[in-house]
């Protein structure tokens, strides 16, 4: 009996809150009462991954440069995992060089395989965050074929196992949007 007194109390009390909160809602959408302080802040996704370069287009075998840049929005950040994507048909990552010198910065990860066609590039500032546009690494291709050649972020808004951007002193991946890269392949 005291079960089903408690499912009963319980089931009352749900429906009770979830009254009061869609009321809330109701009355404030009608302008009947003003909510100052909302129940909970989710940040919104402002920083940006993109790829960057001097050009658009590479002859086969000539070796072809790109930035991986990181713009944080107003904040500073403190990590980045650049998790790639490329067209391992028509490019080969040469080489993947660290640009972020400040002590304390690491790379956990800088690795690629041409094989999958993927690489990535994991940094980590433990001293100090880096603030404003930053180039986090250069990675070289050598185009191996002729055409156009994709080079993606792997990035699902929200995601937890892609690319992501962590600001300083907050512990969500605040990356809202990346900046592919398109290359155009001649003979």
């Amino acid at each position: 009996m005291s079960n089903k007194f408690f499912l009963t109390a319980l089931c009352l009390s749900i429906m009770v809150i979830a009254e009061s909160i869609w009321s809330a809602n109701y009355l404030s959408a009608a302008g009947k009462i003003q909510i100052k302080t909302p129940l909970a802040i989710i940040p919104t996704p402002q920083a940006t991954l993109s790829l960057e370069s001097q050009n658009t287009t590479a002859k086969i075998g000539e070796d072809f440069e790109t930035s991986i840049v990181v713009d944080p929005g107003v904040r500073p950040f403190q990590a980045v995992d650049a998790n790639i994507f490329f067209d391992k048909d028509k490019l080969q990552v040469k080489e993947i060089i660290p640009t972020v010198t400040e002590e304390g910065a690491q790379y956990p990860q800088n690795t690629f395989d041409n094989v999958k066609g993927r690489l990535g590039v994991s940094l980590l500032l433990f001293n100090q965050p880096l603030a404003g546009k930053t180039a986090i690494a250069k990675v070289i291709f050598t185009p191996i074929a002729q055409g156009e050649a994709t080079v993606n972020f792997d990035f699902l808004l929200g995601g937890k196992n892609d690319s992501n951007v962590v600001l300083y002193k907050e512990a969500v991946d605040s990356l809202g949007k990346v900046a592919n890269l398109t290359l155009t392949v001649l003979p």
